[in-house]
């Protein structure tokens, strides 16, 4: 069996970045494709289950280096097949602190197209922007 069928660098049999601890960083804010799974992953118990959005559903960490600018997360990229929610941290693993969380569609994504019913969106791209340090 192939470890990493789509060329991402992210062994598919493992189960990673699923803590804050095993977060993987960091990370390029230009644009750079950063693949992960949540098949494998588990809910987290962080910040009393909310951070911008509900958390309730198995995630990944990622971490970047603030720029003190403002940097934009987004799942615009072919390969997303689940819908995204964003919590944005700061501070260690055992000390975070709620920057921001969001769960809205990307509409710059080139790939968004408008969904069937009212107010529904035919993609699972979201993004959401937020302030480094």
């Amino acid at each position: 069996k192939e470890d990493d069928p789509l060329g991402t660098g992210v062994d598919e049999d493992r189960d990673v970045m699923d803590t804050c601890s095993g977060a993987a960083g960091p990370r390029p804010v230009d644009e750079v494709y950063s693949p992960g799974r949540t098949d494998k992953a588990t809910v987290d118990d962080v910040n009393g289950g909310f951070c911008g959005v509900e958390i309730n559903t198995p995630g990944i960490w990622w971490w970047v280096n603030g720029t003190g600018e403002v940097i934009r997360a987004s799942t615009c990229h072919q390969n997303t097949n689940i819908k995204v929610k964003f919590s944005i941290f700061t501070g260690t693993c055992g000390n975070l602190r709620c920057v921001t969380g969001e769960s809205r569609p990307d509409y710059e994504c080139p790939i968004l197209k408008r969904g069937e019913g009212n107010n529904e969106w035919g993609t699972i791209a979201n993004a959401i922007d937020f302030a480094t340090f």
